[in-house]
């Protein structure tokens, strides 16, 4: 019964790690940018023209 309780808690934990490493990514694709980084790439784009 013990072995059978911790097998089941492990496998649970296994998806939990799985789910937060996936909203971790969603959490960095969603944060919004610093305005200072596209400025400065527009600034380099119109120096080169």
């Amino acid at each position: 019964m013990t072995c059978i309780i911790c097998l089941l808690g492990g496998i649970q934990l296994i998806c939990l790690g799985v789910i937060g490493t996936y909203m971790g990514k969603i959490y960095l694709e969603a944060k919004p940018k610093p305005r200072y980084i596209i400025s400065e790439r527009t600034k380099e784009e119109n120096e080169k023209e």
